[in-house]
């Protein structure tokens, strides 16, 4: 072999005196340096600077809009390596189908519920159909969650899932989970919440027929500073003068929910926002340890629209309509007596409605000790790690399972939850199971020697019905 001295140039005639495997050494050679040149190039600074301005450059789309091709060929970030071990996905590998994009997260309720069904609807249109769910959450969240969901339901979900905040985020953003988008034939087809993603809708949009999916419009979200008083200078003054305050508006779009602060010092304050008018009444009868569901709110009125929504009504137009926000602050002084005041106020304000609380005898579901033996009591300083799959107390009452089981799981049952135990030490305990299946709930609970039983009792009801008017 001839060696090329430092310095030394082959040309001309100079490699046709080298062996053949030699020259076949150098040409590998060269060409691994250009490769390597090339993607330390495609890897530089102006590279990813070039790609960050095609990003920054993506406008929000709409329905009807055509899909930029930029877009088709951007690489997204798998969570977890797909088929081949690919660690990158693009929305043109599924060019040809309809896609479906899922933006969800491990704390969204409905967003878990939709993983099982989409993995159902995946199969069943494998052919015409890729879903792609996307989360903004880190890789550390989402994979254990997924592992975790996986071995609960005994099945693995083929789905690609993409991370982090990508360029999806930008041409298609919003602010409510979970959040879906239809790409078919190169166009933004339809943006849907999740009641709409179903195997009929599916067939339609493949088999091109004209229909028209519901829009998701997402509300503003406007902050609220629940220190202050509501809807006073814009929520922007300070409030610090207020002693009493008793409000009530109509439906304000932008703010929903249920705060109560307990304060010695300063006063009570409850806050209901965009709330039906049963529920406002629940949370004053109830008072501050008493949880009124629905299954415990009993309407004798001729009218019941004002009041309740009906089955099968768009709760959103109702809510518009008929909704309410309602706000009580009183000073300390009168914190004994601030559920009388909020009921004082809802006689006030809707004088055409009587509210009281009385006995009724109705089937319910009474949380009962199977044996003598205490596997409940908690152990000084014992607690336990809390996930969205798994329900536990850290060294808590009893009674916060009862809440949990009214206000959430089993709030759509019939049946209202009591405490039948008697048991009144802080528990320690965890129920790996779906809450809202009462023989999950039970097949966990019996660990601790407990039992949902269904019973016959005479409990408290709300009854809200027509008051006689004074001519």
């Amino acid at each position: 072999m001839t060696a090329l001295r430092n310095g030394e140039t082959a040309r001309g005639s100079g490699l046709c005196g080298l062996k053949p495997y030699t020259v076949y050494l150098i040409t590998l050679k060269i060409l691994f340096c250009v490769c390597l040149a090339h993607a330390r190039q495609s890897s530089s600074p102006e590279a990813a600077k070039g790609v960050a301005l095609i990003t920054d450059s993506i406008k929000p789309l709409q329905i009807g809009d055509t899909i930029p091709e930029a877009l088709w060929h951007m690489p997204l970030q798998m969570v977890k390596a797909g088929q081949e071990g690919s660690t990158t996905v693009k929305l043109n590998n599924y060019r040809g189908k309809l896609i479906i994009l899922d933006f969800w997260a491990t704390w969204c309720t409905p967003c878990i519920a939709m993983i099982p069904k989409m993995d159902s609807l995946q199969k069943t249109f494998s052919k015409q159909l890729q879903f792609i769910s996307c989360s903004s959450q880190k890789e550390e969240q989402v994979l254990p969650f997924i592992a975790k969901l996986e071995q609960r339901l005994k099945q693995q979900f083929h789905i690609p899932l993409v991370n982090g905040k990508n360029f999806l985020y930008r041409a298609f953003p919003h602010v409510y989970l979970p959040h879906y988008v239809w790409i078919y034939k190169g166009r933004v087809r339809a943006i849907t919440a999740f009641r709409e993603v179903n195997q009929s809708n599916i067939e339609s949009v493949l088999n091109g027929k004209n229909v028209k999916l519901p829009l998701k419009i997402d509300e503003k979200r406007v902050k609220v500073d629940y220190a202050k008083p509501l809807f006073i200078d814009g929520n922007g003054g300070t409030g610090d003068e207020l002693q009493y305050i008793s409000q009530l508006a109509k439906y304000t779009p932008g703010i929903s929910g249920y705060h109560l602060k307990i304060d010695s010092v300063n006063g009570d304050k409850i806050t209901l926002s965009n709330m039906p008018l049963y529920k406002i009444y629940a949370f004053a009868y109830g008072e501050r340890y008493d949880y009124i569901g629905d299954n415990r709110v009993l309407l004798t009125v001729k009218e019941s629209e004002p009041i309740m929504p009906g089955e099968g009504e768009s709760f959103k137009q109702w809510r518009m309509k008929y909704a309410y926000c309602y706000e009580l602050k009183v000073p300390s002084a009168l914190n004994s007596r601030f559920y009388r005041m909020m009921q004082a106020d809802l006689a006030r304000l809707f004088p055409q409605y009587r509210a009281r609380l009385k006995k009724k005898k109705m089937r319910c579901l009474a949380l009962v000790r199977t044996s003598n033996i205490d596997k409940l009591k908690a152990k000084p300083g014992e607690g336990l790690e809390s996930t969205k799959l798994v329900y536990s107390i850290n060294n808590g009452p009893l009674s916060n399972l009862i809440d949990d089981l009214n206000i959430f799981s089993l709030q759509m049952l019939p049946t209202p939850v009591i405490d039948e135990t008697g048991y009144r030490d802080f528990v320690t305990l965890t129920l790996d199971c779906n809450l809202s299946k009462v023989d999950e709930l039970n097949r966990e609970l019996a660990k601790y020697d407990l039992a949902l039983k269904e019973v016959k009792r005479s409990i408290k009801v709300l009854e809200i019905s027509d008051a006689v008017l004074k001519q």
